[in-house]
């Protein structure tokens, strides 16, 4: 078995510091889509798209993760882990870059759909993949911290991309959001490290090889147990139930994401004073994945899931209800509720499947997990966006996000339940049945 050879011994645990690095790719991959709030409307006035039309490109970005997502996890898998995010950066720096010149809808579809969708699933599934490679018993805390990325997209660059948009103009602004996010290439290649051992240490910073939690690597060989192959995990409920419950948060979340603020601006709202809102559930997400992540490491992480479930379904149908102008109080209420409940939900969307499928084949696994999701990206924004066309209202489509929230949390439920008992019977999987019951 290799040990750690560290030529320089650090004095902290370097994991920290491959933590703070998820943050920035996350803040930075996940602003994409949650800034696309404030470019739909400005693209689709200039180029005269419908509502429906005008979220195709978005809407594709994530069909398209049923190739990429599984695409990423064996990149991530075969070449590491500052490869394949080099490559994501890259691809996300050409997309929003030939975004800026786009005059037509197959344009739209091919630099956002399939050169963004492929560079953002490069970014995020490696960084979500690599933490259960680093830590163990505080990985619920790690991914948390991590998580707050989706939150600072929000509260950053929400209103930043908002301002550039009405002070220069969309296409100059994917101009300065490409030059932002090429940061991530030498970040990537100076900084990134796959493994623990690479740096001469072990998962949470264990002193010694008998602390290490069973199963995690060494110098990329599992010490006890491989974990589950991609075939075994096929044949598992808890596969087939995390990968719809992804289905159906995608579709609510994304709702969320991309109609948001049509839906404040229809009914009367500012838009300024809805983007600030919008930006300070970004604040209360940020609260949520702390919170969710580090409670998932002292009870039963089904229970955290759910908790933050409840709390969206009750946000997203407040929202639903909402008339105008005079009920702004239910867009705060709205914020803070599906701020908390989504940043309770988010680190739980890697540190489950970890807990469930740990080992060898997690990034492949991980990759899969995503197809679900990637259908439920598709969906969810041309749903609503269609809905709008045909009843010139949001309500139906919020109540159907209230709904799928509703579903993926019962779906999440069954398959840390059935996890749980997996995970007795397999020997890298042990440590997660005291985490999943």
């Amino acid at each position: 078995m290799l040990q750690p050879r560290p030529r320089f011994p650090l004095p902290f645990y370097y994991g920290w510091i491959i933590v703070a690095i998820s943050v920035l790719i996350l803040t930075l991959a996940w602003s994409v889509r949650v800034t696309f709030t404030a470019f739909y409307p400005a693209m689709t006035e200039e180029l005269g798209w419908s509502s429906g039309n005008g979220t195709l490109g978005y809407s594709f970005s994530w069909l398209l993760q049923i190739v990429f997502s599984p695409v990423s996890g064996y990149l991530f898998d075969k070449f590491g882990l500052r490869i394949t995010i080099s490559m994501g950066a890259l691809a996300m720096v050409v997309g929003l870059g030939l975004l800026s010149t786009v005059d037509s809808l197959w344009a739209y579809i091919l630099y956002f759909g399939v050169i963004i969708g492929l560079g953002e699933s490069l970014l995020l599934l490696p960084m979500a993949a690599v933490l259960p490679r680093w830590f163990v018993r505080r990985q619920g805390l790690a991914q948390g911290i991590a998580a707050t990325g989706y939150a600072i997209g929000p509260i950053v660059f929400l209103p930043l991309m908002n301002y550039l948009i009405e002070s220069i103009g969309w296409r100059q602004s994917f101009l300065v959001f490409a030059l932002i996010v090429g940061s991530l290439i030498p970040i990537a290649l100076l900084l990134c490290r796959g493994y623990p051992e690479e740096v001469g240490q072990y998962p949470d910073g264990a002193a010694f090889p008998a602390e290490a939690t069973q199963g995690q690597s060494v110098f990329g060989q599992e010490m006890e147990h491989p974990g589950p192959t991609l075939r075994q995990a096929l044949s598992s409920m808890s596969f087939w139930a995390l990968t719809t419950s992804f289905f159906f948060g995608v579709v609510s979340y994304n709702i969320l994401l991309v109609h948001q603020l049509p839906r404040a601006t229809v009914v009367g709202l500012d838009k300024s004073l809805s983007v600030s809102l919008f930006g300070m559930a970004g604040f209360f997400t940020f609260l949520g994945v702390i919170a969710g992540g580090s409670l998932s490491d002292r009870i039963a992480r089904k229970w955290v899931f759910g908790a933050g479930s409840v709390f969206a379904i009750l946000g997203l149908a407040l929202f639903a209800s909402l008339q105008g102008p005079e009920e702004t109080w239910k867009v705060v209420i709205y914020a803070i509720a599906t701020g908390l409940g989504f940043g309770f939900r988010l680190p739980l969307l890697t540190v489950i499947p970890a807990d469930i499928f740990r080992g060898r084949s997690f990034g492949k696994i991980l990759g899969s997990l995503q197809v679900g999701g990637a259908l439920g990206g598709f969906v969810g924004p041309y749903l609503a966006g269609s809905l709008f066309d045909i009843l010139e209202s949001y309500a139906v489509a919020f109540a159907l996000a209230a709904t799928a929230v509703g579903i993926s949390g019962l779906l999440v439920w069954i398959a840390a339940t059935a996890g749980s008992s997996r995970a007795r019977t397999t020997p890298s999987a042990a440590i997660a049945a005291a985490m999943l019951k």
